[in-house]
């Protein structure tokens, strides 16, 4: 099938999107770069990191299938000397931390006070310890240990890999779901969906996470900020059926 555009995230390479499409044997001849769905102009389909889509589409598209779930565990880089095993995210007091957005620094202050937060992407080694939304390891500076989402909620969508096409090709809609994983596209609507209600409940830097283990059971996972205090709440459960109203309620009670 020939469409008119192409859109792909800044952050995801081309070249596999174009392999992807491919078992699905649509073709353009206009790929571009787009930030979101800033710069979406006229794209047929666009494929976009879904941290970066927001929840209200623009009115001619629809978010048509979750293909891919990249690395969304989150890790804490500290240096060596600033390692302290017995205090909450093994990292001394009055030490110095890079986050990557205002949700992780919200967290973050509420488990440690004693440590002073900055918000940004200035490089590591200005900071005594970093954290990011990615896998790493240890290195001759910092000592790297994984964060479990009851510790630090990721940002919302994170790791998702989505496609959003215009609603009136119904036919090319149909195709993709050759493409969507049931279970990252279940995750990735209750993630969605526990977002837009905290939004709704006027909250602040909302993080939301939800995975799947072998066994095809659920496990939920948020924080916000409401009226000023930290909140957050974590719940399992077997299947996904209303599992961000679940979770919500959790959060409020």
């Amino acid at each position: 099938m020939q469409i008119e555009a192409l859109g792909v995230d800044k952050s995801i390479d081309i070249p596999w999107v174009e392999s992807q499409l491919a078992h699905l044997d649509v073709k353009t001849e206009n790929i571009f770069t787009i930030s979101g769905i800033e710069g979406l102009n006229d794209a047929a389909l666009a494929v976009i990191d879904m941290v970066n889509c927001p929840i209200h589409l623009p009115t001619a598209y629809v978010l048509a299938a979750i293909i891919e779930r990249r690395n969304s565990t989150m890790s804490i880089a500290i240096r060596h000397k600033k390692v302290d095993l017995y205090n909450d995210l093994r990292v001394e007091s009055k030490s110095k931390i890079l986050v990557p957005d205002a949700a992780c620094a919200a967290q973050v202050t509420d488990i440690r006070p004693d440590v002073e937060v900055i918000v940004g992407i200035k490089e590591a080694q200005l900071h005594d310890a970093y954290i990011t939304y990615s896998s790493l390891t240890d290195n001759n500076d910092y000592k790297v240990f994984p964060l479990h989402p009851r510790d630090i909620v990721p940002i919302t969508s994170n790791g998702f890999i989505g496609i959003i096409l215009k609603k009136d090709l119904v036919e090319l809609r149909k195709n993709i779901q050759g493409l969507h994983h049931k279970l990252y596209g279940q995750c990735s609507n209750i993630e969605r969906g526990l977002s837009k209600l905290c939004l709704e409940s006027n909250m602040r830097h909302i993080s939301t996470h939800c995975t799947f283990d072998q066994n095809g059971n659920f496990h939920g996972y948020v924080a916000a900020v409401a009226e000023g205090k930290l909140i957050k709440a974590n719940l399992s459960q077997s299947t996904a059926f209303e599992m961000d109203k679940a979770l919500f309620r959790q959060l409020i009670k």
